[in-house]
């Protein structure tokens, strides 16, 4: 689902300290749907019908119809220790001056040439 990954996005940046625990919740409280349902709705045992795709386009201010349109779906990581770099990649990122933050690419660059 695009709209748990936008969340999952937005819930990280503003939640750095936590662990994902909370996550889920804060996603079905927004839905207004229980854990529950939103746990059967990613593992694919519920389908999100028509009623409730536009409840989910309504509360995520998204025009109606939004759901019903195909997209890609952007890939997030599994690992941990990924999300953990990548959380901190962001922050360091977003900290730097412009100087600093084309250092860090040409760095990672560097890097990733040494193994290719």
């Amino acid at each position: 689902m695009l709209l748990y990954a936008q969340h999952k996005a937005k819930y990280i940046k503003k939640h750095p300290e936590d662990s994902g625990v909370g996550l889920d919740l804060a996603f079905a409280v927004r839905l207004q749907i229980a854990k529950s349902s939103l746990s059967s709705m990613k593992s694919g045992s519920r389908q999100i019908g028509v009623k409730l795709a536009r409840q989910f386009e309504a509360n995520f201010n998204m025009p109606s119809g939004w759901m019903d349109e195909p997209r890609l779906e952007p890939v997030v990581p599994k690992d941990t220790d990924l999300m953990r770099f990548l959380k901190l990649s962001m922050r360091a990122y977003e900290a730097a001056d412009q100087d600093r933050r084309q250092a860090m690419i040409s760095e990672l660059q560097d890097e990733l040439s040494c193994h290719l």
